[in-house]
C-alpha cells in the first residue's frame, strides 16, 4: 500500500491559473476565496497520479500493473 502526502511538491505545475482554466473548460465558477483550496487539491492529485504512473510495473495507458 502506498501513502501519499497531502502537500504538493514545490515543483508541482498546478497554479490558480490552472484551476481557472479548468473551471472555464467545465463551465464552473468558483469564488476567489475557494480557488487556493481547489488548487491544493488538484496539485496533490497531480502528484499522486504522477507517483502512481512512475511505479514499476504500471502501464500508464491502462493503469493496470503486474501483480505477480
Amino acid at each position: 500500500m502506498s501513502v501519499f502526502t497531502l502537500e504538493a511538491a514545490q515543483s508541482n505545475p498546478v497554479t490558480v491559473g490552472t484551476v481557472d482554466k479548468l473551471c472555464t473548460d467545465l463551465g464552473v465558477t468558483l469564488q476567489d476565496a475557494e480557488k487556493e483550496e481547489y488548487r491544493k487539491l488538484l496539485a496533490v492529485f497531480h502528484d499522486a497520479s504522477q507517483a502512481l504512473l512512475e511505479m514499476e510495473g504500471i502501464d500508464p495507458l491502462t493503469g493496470q500493473g503486474d501483480l505477480r
